[in-house]
């Protein structure tokens, strides 16, 4: 039986903002896996995986990169001797972070359509008629924002 789309965008959402509670390489290796594991459940192959996020994968090596140059020229500035393992350590975990960031976005993006995506954003806003919201104007900004999104 498959979930809702809008248990879908809620998994997913809380997928994403846990990424940034997990506070050591372990656990971001952990969820990576897991991610890895669950998308190949979902039937998503690695290249179905990628595809979609192709213009954001030069990210992952820019930030693995850039985490290196400004620690290292930070700790020079400063005076404090580098730890060459405790620098590319912090380096691997902010760019599996990364990393896990792009994964969910791929997973987002091949497990919701456009049609489920808009109808689970419009009901999960839906309630906030109650305290005189304007949903519907609401709701028209975020369908031409995903108007624009290339599928």
């Amino acid at each position: 039986m498959p979930l809702d789309p809008r248990c879908r965008l809620i998994l997913l959402m809380l997928g994403g903002a846990s990424l940034f509670g997990l506070d050591s390489l372990l656990a971001q290796l952990l969820f990576f896996w897991l991610l890895i594991f669950g998308s190949y459940l979902l039937g998503l192959g690695l290249q179905r995986l990628w595809h979609p996020v192709r213009f954001l994968r030069f990210i992952i090596p820019l930030t693995f990169t850039l985490q290196i140059v400004f620690s290292a020229i930070g700790n020079w500035q400063s005076g404090v001797a580098m730890d060459w393992r405790i620098l590319i350590g912090s380096a691997l975990f902010y760019t599996l972070r990364i990393t896990n960031l792009v994964l969910v976005m791929a997973v987002a993006y091949n497990w919701l359509s456009l049609i489920e995506l808009v109808d689970a954003i419009y009901y999960l806003l839906k309630p906030l008629r109650r305290w005189r919201m304007p949903v519907d104007n609401l709701f028209q900004m975020i369908f031409i924002a995903l108007r624009f999104f290339p599928k």
